[in-house]
């Protein structure tokens, strides 16, 4: 069958997210190859390592030429899936559900998963432990958290809508300058961020920080559990790679978890599922579409993960996948393995 990949990044040139964007598409496309499908891919030239034919986007391709290839590629095709980032991600799977077979997420999933306090609300309401939102009616005087957290919590500042650990602050709540909460102006948090509607604030969870990889058709295929290596500074917090799988005590646990978390969002597909693994396991992000992270899945599982996807949107999975070995990977090292030149 002829499968379209469309992946936000390597088709637009976003020099942010390039590697990661290549390193996925790569994975996906290589493997549907390997399936003996027809893979076609929008991107500005053909990419050195990607199997498929280049679908090259008419006068450059900007967010507007992103959507209009997707259409007409999808046209031409049984079936696509799209990555790209979360704010633009639902409209642009809109666009393969009315075109062919989506093999990603129902468009509504994938605008509950990307609006952060709606994913986050679903899951609490679902009884899933997730970072405490923090606004006017959760805090106390002095600004700390009506919980008792006690002046010194630090806090997440995050965009409603974003990828991994991009646009995301820390703040620490301090008595002598609480927390102000003002409205439609926003908010400002220790006399030093702004925010709008478009952020939202949350406690900053002690733990581990892994992910959970499944599949998700009729039934949930669990693929990895992950260690990410996120490092916690004083005002960011940066995603650096990842270690997959990662054998952890908790490995049912997490995996229950997250398809619990995909279940209540109704999410189908590849997806990936971060959770801080502290006292209890908190999702704090559900991504409705590939990750980085299924480089190293389709490296040590022993299947092909194009073969999986396809299954989960037309036909039955497997009960289990074996795993043969680990692999660890930098985000520097992305960058390295997958480029594109720019012409």
């Amino acid at each position: 069958m002829k499968v379209m990949v469309a992946e936000y990044a390597v088709a637009t040139g976003d020099p942010d997210i390039l590697g990661e964007g290549c390193a996925m598409l790569a994975t996906l496309a290589n493997s549907f190859a390997a399936g003996r499908h027809l893979v076609r891919y929008p991107a500005r030239e053909q990419v050195q390592g990607v199997s498929g034919d280049v679908v090259v986007c008419d006068d450059g391709c900007d967010d507007d030429g992103f959507a209009t290839a997707i259409e007409r590629i999808a046209h031409t095709c049984d079936a696509g899936i799209v990555i790209a980032p979360d704010e633009i991600l639902a409209d642009l799977t809109r666009i393969v559900e009315e075109s062919t077979i989506n093999l990603g997420c129902p468009s509504k999933s994938v605008r509950n998963c990307a609006d952060k306090l709606v994913c986050s609300r679903i899951l609490s309401d679902n009884g899933i432990a997730v970072p405490g939102v923090i606004d006017d009616v959760g805090m106390g005087a002095g600004g700390c958290c009506a919980d008792g957290a006690g002046a010194g919590a630090r806090y997440v500042i995050k965009p409603r809508s974003g990828c991994a650990s991009e646009g995301i602050s820390i703040v620490m709540d301090r008595q002598e300058q609480p927390i102000d909460v003002t409205a439609r102006e926003g908010w400002a948090l220790s006399g030093k961020v702004n925010l709008s509607d478009d952020f939202i604030v949350t406690e900053l969870v002690p733990g581990e920080h892994l992910s959970a990889s499944l599949i998700i058709g009729k039934t949930a295929l669990a693929l990895t559990v992950n260690k990410q290596m996120v490092e916690i500074g004083t005002e960011t917090i940066e995603y650096n790679g990842g270690i997959v799988p990662y054998q952890t005590p908790r490995w049912g646990e997490v995996m229950d978890t997250a398809a619990k978390a995909a279940d209540v969002l109704g999410c189908r597909g590849y997806v990936g599922v971060d959770i801080v693994a502290g006292d209890e396991l908190y999702v704090v992000d559900v991504n409705p579409r590939p990750t980085t992270s299924i480089l190293g899945i389709a490296k040590v599982i022993d299947h092909e993960i194009g073969d999986l996807i396809i299954r989960a949107g037309l036909g039955d999975l497997p009960e289990s996948v074996g795993i043969t070995g680990t692999f660890e990977f930098t985000k520097e090292m992305l960058g390295c393995i997958f480029s594109q030149d720019s012409k």
